[in-house]
């Protein structure tokens, strides 16, 4: 039997050494929230190493940024966001951040990857 898994992206490492969980999927704070959409407008960010003011007005918790979760940044402001910290090292983003999305997304994502019991 298969089953649809949500699977999570790697965590952005940009190359000034900033970085962020960036998440889409039916779980997370983002549009639309569901798994494995064609295109995301909206993603969530959480945990970033240091406070940056582009996510400001997006945290759960503002007195504590590091330790939050953003939700509903618009993937424009993402590619903002890397673009400020010279690009993406390693990890990967949501389809939908221009321009990273096509070359540090889940791959199995993309592809609706489905996982088979091996019972």
């Amino acid at each position: 039997m298969s089953e649809k898994r949500t699977f999570m992206n790697e965590r952005v490492h940009c190359k000034d050494g900033f970085n962020f969980s960036c998440q889409a999927n039916k779980g997370a704070y983002c549009s639309p929230r569901r798994d494995n959409a064609e295109w995301y407008e909206e993603v969530e960010i959480g945990y970033p190493s240091v406070s940056d003011s582009l996510l400001d007005e997006y945290a759960e918790q503002a007195g504590d940024p590091c330790n939050t979760v953003y939700p509903y940044v618009p993937s424009s402001t993402v590619y903002i966001l890397i673009a400020k910290h010279g690009g993406i090292e390693r990890g990967q983003v949501p389809r939908g951040v221009p321009e990273f999305g096509a070359t540090h997304y889940n791959h199995k994502c993309r592809l609706g990857f489905e996982e088979k019991d091996q019972s």
